[in-house]
């Protein structure tokens, strides 16, 4: 549930900073690389 948690965290981060689409994508992409790398 960890991976949940931190996309969780990380989209409440783009809807206060307003990030971009396509950063908030890459940050989830990064997320899930690493989960993959501890899999």
């Amino acid at each position: 549930h960890g991976q949940n948690g931190v996309l969780y965290v990380t989209e409440n981060v783009r809807k206060e900073t307003l990030l971009s689409d396509a950063l908030y994508n890459i940050m989830k992409m990064n997320v899930l690389n690493i989960k993959l790398l501890h899999d």
